[in-house]
């Protein structure tokens, strides 16, 4: 089974993106299940929205379905096996249970911001010109 990330998924969906060509290319020859998740598949359409069009983009999403990509809906039931499975890395493993411990969280810089949405326009700043005489 493969994976598909954001990344693939725009490629394959936009003629113009740089590695369109050898995404189609890998599909065309590939024999192995196709699997994506939601988040990837939300990420894909609000990307393409832009990029391609709606009407492409639902287009795209309609033949996932008949290219036999399957969508993993992860559960509760699956997050013991975060931390079940063993790592080959020990550092690895250490490394994410400290990251996964809620002291760890709660120190993150993450937390305290500054935060950037996605979900609305920026706002014009101050021209590089007039931030250079700001110092």
């Amino acid at each position: 089974m493969i994976l598909v990330d954001t990344g693939a998924g725009l490629a394959l969906a936009d003629r113009g993106d740089a590695y369109h060509a050898r995404c189609h290319e890998f599909l065309r020859r590939n024999r192995e299940p196709l699997m994506t998740t939601y988040p990837v598949l939300v990420e894909c359409v609000h990307l393409m929205f832009s990029r391609i069009g709606v009407a492409k983009t639902i287009g795209w999403v309609e033949t996932l379905g008949t290219h036999g990509v399957g969508v993993f809906s992860m559960g509760a039931v699956h997050l013991p096996r975060l931390t079940a499975d063993p790592f080959a890395d020990a550092r690895l493993l250490s490394q994410m249970r400290r990251l996964l411990s809620l002291d760890e969280t709660r120190h993150s810089p993450l937390l305290k911001g500054p935060y950037v949405s996605l979900s609305r326009p920026f706002r014009q700043g101050a021209a590089v010109d007039e931030l250079v005489r700001y110092g």
